[in-house]
């Protein structure tokens, strides 16, 4: 049976008048949801500190002039009309939280042995010299000059993971700025995108779901593996929880011995510990004990992990297990003779297979656009329930309106829903370095 379900709405106040379905209309015509109410927790500007090359410093000053100018229309995207126009606050840079190293330091770090150590090095002298000046920021700016790019973006070489270690090892929120010498492929994209990361690593709330899914409790749980110091591999475990609107609550990490048998699965104790853990931020931050838990996991679910997360459950809790394929071998391709024809399936096209699988799109067609707004083809996602009672055709209606809670981006079409990709970006900085168990807030992890 083939199910269309309607792209999600997202709220930037409270009423059914102030949601939409495109992030970047919500936030042009309503503002963010924090938006003059007591929640914000941003006062009067978002404070930018610097780091970047001093022979950069006119290039960086005009990108973070663009973030406050108006950049027309795009085919895809609407006109960005700057920074505070938009977030209703106000972008600064003070002289004195500009840190900058000479390009004879970049000479010097990118022939060494050792490259990438050296980049994280010299970005975190600087943050250390920020701090000794003990002037408050709100957000670290870390600014790559092109030479750095190409280990940004490289394969096998997660500078990004690495920076982030670090900023988040010194307590430091922050964003990268890219693309300091060249023209982005979109510059609405771009800017649209920066401009949100910066509002939310700042502490902004940008918007959340229209409707609200009263009792449940989203967990995302996926997996990676790093190498200790032993040279033995570790297999890392990351869960994050959300509430009922879409938004984090808190995230936790647990480390078990990894073996190729036994594959990306926590055995009973880790993931009892795990769970417990999460469940127990849950009710500390919000007051409340969660009544209904749907997890979201990369990996299937074995009779351990199943049994660890039901141990500490009470039995008037529901739970539903939810096996997220990625690469999944099924397809569906629209007839010849219909409308779209050539084109993908929509994005929200849901396949049910049986009571307990289904196909689901989150990317694809969309009728506003007249086209498929992405590259190469549209993967969809294998939804197969493991345990629990709910109907898997509101599985799937959830799993959609959760990619539209990214707040990493301002795109119409998000493919990975919120419980799955923030896990992921933790994942990635979890390989290459502890995380702190005490620091709990998405912000860190952007």
């Amino acid at each position: 049976m083939l199910i269309a379900f309607n792209e999600p709405e997202i709220s930037f106040g409270r009423g059914q008048e102030r949601s939409t379905i495109d992030p970047v209309q919500g936030l042009i015509t309503y503002h963010p949801l924090d938006y003059n109410n007591t929640t914000r927790t941003i006062k009067n500007e978002i404070k930018l500190a610097i780091i970047g090359k001093r022979e950069d410093r006119d290039a960086i000053m005009i990108k973070i002039g663009q973030l406050n100018q108006t950049h027309k229309a795009t085919r895809i995207y609407r006109e960005y009309p700057g920074f505070e126009n938009v977030y209703c606050i106000k972008i600064s840079v003070d002289a004195d939280l500009c840190q900058y190293f000479d390009s004879g330091d970049v000479d010097n770090i990118i022939t060494s042995p050792e490259p990438l150590n050296g980049i994280v090095d010299l970005y975190s002298t600087k943050i250390d010299l920020l701090d000794e000046k003990r002037i408050p920021y709100t957000l670290l700016l870390l600014c790559l000059p092109q030479e750095f790019e190409s280990f940004f973006f490289a394969e096998n070489q997660d500078l990004r993971a690495m920076l982030k270690a670090k900023c988040i090892g010194k307590n430091k929120y922050s964003q990268f700025l890219t693309y300091l010498y060249a023209t982005p492929p979109d510059m609405c994209d771009f800017l649209w995108n920066l401009s949100l990361g910066i509002y939310v690593s700042g502490g902004g709330v940008p918007w959340e779901l229209t409707r609200h899914y009263s009792g449940i409790s989203f967990i995302g749980i996926t997996f990676g593996i790093k190498r200790g110091r032993d040279r033995q591999d570790i297999l890392v475990g990351i869960a994050e929880i959300f509430n009922e609107y879409g938004e984090s609550v808190s995230i936790r990490a647990i480390n078990d011995s990894f073996t190729s048998d036994k594959g990306l699965h926590l055995s009973r104790d880790k993931m009892r510990s795990l769970m417990t853990n999460i469940i127990k931020d849950y009710i500390e931050r919000t007051g409340m004990s969660p009544t209904n838990l749907v997890i979201h996991k990369t990996s299937d679910y074995l009779n351990d992990e199943i049994e660890g997360i039901l141990d500490c459950i009470d039995e008037t809790t529901k739970v539903d297990l939810i096996y997220l394929k990625a690469n999944t071998t099924l397809q569906l391709y629209p007839e010849k003779g219909e409308q779209k024809a050539g084109f993908p399936p929509c994005r929200g096209t849901f396949w049910k297979i049986t009571d307990r699988t289904g196909l689901l799109y989150t990317t694809g067609y969309i009728d506003r656009f007249g086209t498929f707004p992405g590259q190469g083809t549209p993967r969809p996602k294998e939804i197969i329930k493991s345990y629990g009672e709910a109907n898997i055709e509101n599985i799937a209606e959830q799993i959609l309106a959760l990619t539209k809670m990214n707040w990493n981006t301002a795109r119409y079409m998000v493919s990975e829903p919120v419980t799955m990709e923030y896990a992921r970006k933790i994942i990635s900085i979890t390989k290459v370095g502890d995380l702190d168990p005490t620091i709990r807030d998405f912000r860190f992890y952007f």
